[in-house]
């Protein structure tokens, strides 16, 4: 879109690095899901404006002919959820009026988003916290509509996954005997950089300390969307992948049969398992330590 200053409609569209910055900086500061939206008006050169005379080209460059409007003006309206992974059904959503890129000139007057919960669009009011329950897990579609004073209105969709147990099965691992809750723990350096990981334990039956610890690593998670819970439970679908229920043939789960040799699951959740290896290692060895 940046490319597409063209003309005089959208001369003033802020840089992709000023709106990447301001976008990343607001979701990393709110607890909440963020919505950005992006609505201009801009110029394209028309398919025929070298041929209609509108425009002349030399040494690979494009004149516009006085007198001549080589342009055609399109429209563009885009929203996005700023994260689109949760692992709960219960989502809190805010549109922040700072976050809406625009150089539309009606007055908006109404803000409607549907949320994929079967409940259609809804008003809501710029910078508020809307709540959402999911009844279900999966993907979702979240629409929005901008509706102008002149009664125009634009709406577009994106796409969040949900990922909860909605049937859950209870578990010797199962997240309540915790004796460390994602605590942070900070690697020696290595290449001018330091690795953080979060480190769970949850601790055998019986057991009020640390006794006989079984270290699992997560692996590669470049969006960073695996955790404890998908370790110990299955995902919304039934699978089993990556996680200790797995059934084995003795009719236990992975889950149960650990528990069962008196082991205390440590699990270790890269804060990002992108970086150097060497990193992530000395993060690994101060968590042994």
């Amino acid at each position: 879109m940046y490319s597409m200053r063209v003309g005089n409609v959208a001369t003033s569209m802020e840089s992709p690095e000023i709106v990447t910055n301001n976008l990343k900086s607001t979701q990393e500061n709110s607890s909440d899901v963020l919505i950005a939206v992006q609505h201009y008006n801009y110029q394209q050169y028309k398919t025929n404006a070298y041929t209609n005379g509108d425009v002349t080209i030399s040494n690979d460059r494009i004149y516009d002919v006085t007198g001549r409007n080589p342009y055609e003006t399109k429209t563009l309206f885009a929203s996005t959820t700023l994260k689109q992974h949760f692992k709960s059904n219960q989502v809190s959503f805010k549109l922040p009026s700072g976050l809406i890129y625009s150089n539309i000139n009606p007055n908006l007057s109404q803000v409607q988003i549907d949320y994929g919960n079967s409940q259609g669009y809804q008003t809501i009011s710029l910078d508020a916290v809307k709540t959402i329950f999911y009844t279900s897990a999966g993907e979702k579609d979240i629409k929005v509509k901008f509706v102008y004073a002149n009664n125009t209105s634009v709406e577009s969709h994106s796409k969040i996954s949900v990922e909860f147990d909605d049937n859950p099965v209870p578990k010797s691992f199962d997240g309540n005997n915790l004796l460390v809750d994602r605590q942070l723990i900070l690697g020696g350096g290595y290449n001018g950089g330091n690795a953080i990981g979060y480190v769970t334990i949850e601790l055998a039956a019986g057991h009020t300390q640390l006794t006989k610890p079984l270290i699992v690593v997560e692996g590669f998670d470049p969006e960073n969307s695996f955790d404890y819970n998908d370790l110990i439970f299955r995902n919304q679908n039934g699978s089993t992948v990556g996680s200790f229920d797995i059934q084995l043939s003795s009719n236990l789960t992975l889950n149960d049969a650990i528990e069962n040799e008196d082991y205390d699951l440590v699990f270790i959740d890269f804060e990002d398992s992108t970086t150097f290896i060497q990193r992530n290692a000395f993060m690994v060895q101060n968590v042994i330590k």
